[in-house]
Formats: structure tokens, C-alpha cells, sequence
């Protein structure tokens, strides 16, 4: 292969791995604010990783090979016909030739080719815990505070039957009528419905895999992903200076009655390289604050998420404190009525006590959703 093809092969993967890759770094979704996206699943990226690894292959193979070829050649002779000839030359002054060429610094290419695409595979493998947060969109937080809202309401799961067979008793004994005992039953049917639909919902989160969150593993991935982003492009960028660069180192063999061999190194060096070096520094300079910083990248979608979620907190912490203020009435209530101590106020109790577990059930949901939101930072030393 000819130095200028070689050239053309590197040039082109290059261009190759520069284009977009699909939704391994794909946007969140969260009531509109950011753009939709989509999450690679293990199998798609273990795809995507080999597909970049077979095209570094196909190029470095044809890097790594010498070139081989054959010359067939006229050469004049100097002072013409009655000169002494050209042992190697036949009479009609026309010889074969075997060439071996290659190019030294192709093997370094080739090199910086496989790395560049194991980069680029290792910025994909990244981006998938990141990206899998992202998608969860407005559900973010919702799997961990429906679990506690389900505990809380299995916790009083026993005392809501405890009430409700006293009740059945009191009405037997004619203490209650059966609208007060019909008040009860659908008190405790609502909790049961509540219950339910809380478990279908987390089904539902975790059957889509909306259950991840920001961890301290979460902002690791994001940082290796950007390492491997820029570890990408300096390998593509010292591709692109190496292009200004030509070694070339031929060996040919002349057969005939007197064999012979010949060699030839030539060594080219592009003047505009100078200027290159420079424009590749600015290249690598304004990439790095890209992915930084840039909406576009996958740290600048999860600052868009969190400043999603941050926006979210004051309406998260005035349903906790309108809940919080009906438990303190609530337990006012109760208070007042245990006071008494009287056997007609125990159906009012009763109502009161299974109020309390669907607020006790709605603070922690709303508890841990109001956390997971306010804590949907980088630990300290991950930020850009």
C-alpha cells in the first residue's frame, strides 16, 4: 500500500469515529424541560464495542502489513546503444522487479487507531449508569419513596383489621349504627386501594428499570466517561498530527543472470505541521470545556436534570408540610378524644387512627421523594 493510501485508510476511520454514535449518551426526559432519550441495554453496547473494534481492526491490519508489489521498468542508457549495458537490464532495456515497502510509522498509527476505538467503546460502556438515571425522567426518586410508602401502610396492616373487626363487634353489640361501621369500611378500602395502586406503580418503575439513582457510583461513571471521550479524541488528534509525517523504507530484488537487491528510505515532513500542533492544542482545549460544559454532552444533560429536580423541591416541601399539619391536627384530635375516655368515641377514634396511617403512608413517600431530589448532587471532587 502506497503512503499516500495509508494516509487515506487513517484520515477515514478517523472521520469514522468522529460521527455521532447513537443513544448511548442520550438525553433525559423530564416534563419536557430536556429532550427525550433512549437507553442502551448491556447487549446493544457489547454490539456497539465490537463493531468499533472491527473497523480499528480492519484499518490497523492493512497499517500493521508491509506492501508488496512488482516494477516492471525502462530505463534508458546513458550514451546510448554502444554504451556498456545495465547487468541488471535485458537487451530490450526493460527489467522486473519484487518490492517489499513500509512505512515505520504506520505501526504507531495503527496503534493510536485500536486505541482510539477501545476509548470511544469505554465512553459508551460509561455513559449506560448515567444515561439510565437520565431516562427516568420525572419518575426519578419515585421507586425508593413508593417502598416506604408500602411499608408504612403494611406496617399497619394488622391494626387496620384490628379496627375494622372492632367495629363489626361494636355494631353487633349495637354500640355503633351501620352507617358509622359503613364510614369505616370504606375508609379502610381506600387504604387498600392505596396500597395496591402504590405496589402496581413500583412494578411498573422497576419492570422499566426507572430505579436508579445518583450515587456516589453514578458520578464515577460520569467522570470515567468524559476520561474516555478525551482519551478518544487525543488519540484521533495525534492520528491527525501524524499525518504530516512520511517514513517510507523499500527493499526490491532484481532477478535476471545477476541478481541483485536494492533499498530505498525516504523521509517527508509536511512544513504545515507547525501550525497543525497548534490548532490541535486549541482542538483539545475546547474540547475538554465541551464536554464539561456543553448541553449537548452528557455531563451538561445531567446538570439540566438536577436543575429539573432542584426546581421541583419547594412544591415537594409544601405537600410535606400541608401533610405534616394535618397529622399534628390529627394527633391533636385523638389526644382530646382519649381524654375522655368514653366508649361513644371510639368510632371517631377509629376513623381518625386509619386517616393517620394514609397520611403516615403519604409523608413517607413524599419524605423520601423530597430527599432523593435534594440529594441529587456530586460528591465532592466529581465536578468538572
Amino acid at each position: 500500500m502506497s503512503t499516500q493510501s495509508r494516509t487515506l485508510v487513517v484520515v477515514g476511520f478517523v472521520l469514522c469515529l468522529a460521527l455521532p454514535q447513537s443513544s448511548a449518551v442520550a438525553s433525559p426526559t423530564t416534563d419536557g424541560a430536556i429532550a427525550s432519550a433512549t437507553t442502551d441495554d448491556d447487549a446493544t453496547i457489547d454490539a456497539r464495542c465490537r463493531r468499533l473494534r472491527a473497523a480499528a481492526d480492519s484499518t490497523a491490519d492493512l497499517l500493521d502489513g508491509p506492501s508488496i508489489g512488482l516494477q516492471l521498468l525502462h530505463v534508458p542508457r546513458a550514451g546510448g546503444a554502444t554504451a556498456d549495458p545495465d547487468p541488471t537490464l535485458r537487451d530490450d532495456g526493460y527489467t522486473a522487479r519484487a518490492v517489499v515497502s513500509f512505512a515505520p510509522l504506520d505501526l504507531l498509527r495503527a496503534r493510536k487507531v485500536r486505541r482510539a476505538a477501545d476509548a470511544s467503546c469505554d465512553a459508551a460502556r460509561a455513559a449506560v449508569p448515567v444515561t439510565r438515571v437520565l431516562a427516568q425522567g420525572a419518575s426519578y426518586g419515585r421507586a425508593a419513596a413508593l417502598r416506604a410508602q408500602l411499608e408504612v401502610y403494611d406496617q399497619h396492616a394488622d391494626r387496620v383489621d384490628e379496627l375494622l373487626a372492632d367495629a363489626r363487634d361494636r355494631r353487633d353489640r349495637q354500640v355503633d349504627t351501620v352507617l358509622e361501621l359503613d364510614e369505616l369500611v370504606l375508609r379502610t378500602l381506600r387504604l387498600r386501594r392505596e396500597r395496591a395502586a402504590a405496589g402496581r406503580d413500583l412494578a411498573a418503575l422497576e419492570a422499566q428499570g426507572d430505579d436508579q439513582e445518583l450515587t456516589a457510583a453514578t458520578w464515577a461513571a460520569l467522570a470515567d466517561h468524559d476520561r474516555a471521550v478525551l482519551d478518544a479524541e487525543r488519540e484521533q488528534s495525534s492520528l491527525r498530527r501524524l499525518s504530516g509525517w512520511q517514513v517510507d523504507v523499500q527493499l526490491g530484488a532484481v532477478p535476471g543472470a545477476h541478481p541483485d537487491w536494492y533499498g530505498l528510505v525516504s523521509l517527508s515532513i509536511d512544513l504545515g505541521t507547525i501550525g497543525q500542533r497548534r490548532a490541535e492544542r486549541r482542538y483539545l482545549a475546547a474540547r475538554r470545556d465541551e464536554v464539561a460544559g456543553a448541553d449537548t454532552e452528557l455531563r451538561g444533560r445531567l446538570d439540566a436534570f438536577r436543575r429539573t429536580l432542584a426546581a421541583g423541591v419547594p412544591e415537594l416541601e409544601d405537600e410535606l408540610a400541608l401533610v405534616d399539619e394535618q397529622l399534628a391536627l390529627i394527633t391533636a384530635e385523638r389526644t382530646q378524644l382519649a381524654a375522655r375516655a368514653a366508649d361513644r368515641w371510639t368510632h371517631q377514634d377509629a376513623a381518625l387512627e386509619l386517616d393517620a396511617i394514609a397520611l403516615e403512608a403519604q409523608h413517607a413517600y413524599l419524605a423520601h421523594l423530597l430527599a432523593s431530589h435534594r440529594t441529587a448532587s456530586p460528591p465532592p471532587g466529581t465536578e468538572p
